[in-house]
């Protein structure tokens, strides 16, 4: 399974890669697979581990990073 975080706007991607980048959180940058989304074009992809998805939900909240998570 593969999860996309999904970002509403290029701008709140850009932060929120900054900040999985800055906590060491694995990710991979790609653009939005087109039957999900064209809202902003680009998202994380991340492996289905739920350690790392608690600790990246975390950290966006903390941040005030808005997001969702597509699992498929």
């Amino acid at each position: 399974m593969t999860n996309y975080v999904l970002f509403p706007t290029t701008r709140t991607f850009i932060r929120g890669m900054k900040a999985a980048e800055a906590a060491g959180i694995p990710h991979t940058v790609m653009a939005v697979p087109t039957h999900i989304t064209h809202e902003c074009g680009m998202c994380l992809r991340m492996t289905n581990n739920a350690e790392v998805l608690h600790t990246l939900g975390s950290l966006f909240t903390r941040e005030g990073i808005k997001y969702q998570i597509i699992t498929e």
